[in-house]
């Protein structure tokens, strides 16, 4: 008389577990691939600022900071898009390291002294930035009216 078989034999589970792994080592790097690449939208922090005393107009300028700007756009630790009038149009760009970020130069209304304008020779590459940023800068918000 024959056995009715329950179950899976301990072959079937491994190839099973083996197959799992395959898939996992494949997708696991894909993932953070894409992560690391959409890293931008975790550090762009929005800052809205308009000081008539010190003679700066109303704009949005949006910082991005971190490891990402240097890796990916090849400037220092941080950059700041100025966008006046938040009409999202970039105005002009300036970037540095974190150490003098703190430092504010009602001039300019940066913490940096390396500014950017339509003017410069990296404008083409900057306003490709800008756009990438404000995506981000809208996923991000997306997300956090989502969790609310």
């Amino acid at each position: 008389m024959k056995t009715k078989k329950n179950g899976f034999s301990l072959i079937e589970l491994l190839v099973v577990i083996t197959i799992i792994s395959i898939l996992a080592a494949i997708f696991i790097p894909c993932f953070m691939r894409k992560r690391s690449e959409m890293g931008i939208e975790t550090n762009i922090t929005t800052i809205s600022v308009g000081q008539p005393d010190l003679g700066i107009e109303p704009a949005k300028f949006y910082l991005v900071k971190g490891e990402w700007i240097k890796n990916h756009w090849g400037y220092d630790q941080y950059i700041q898009f100025k966008d006046v009038k938040d009409d999202k149009v970039l105005d002009q760009v300036a970037y540095g390291n974190l150490k003098i970020f703190s430092e504010f130069n009602s001039d300019t209304g940066y913490s940096s002294d390396i500014v950017l304008d339509s003017n410069s020779a990296d404008w083409d590459k900057c306003l490709k930035m800008f756009e990438q940023v404000l995506k981000a800068h809208a996923e991000k918000l997306k997300r956090q009216n989502l969790r609310r």
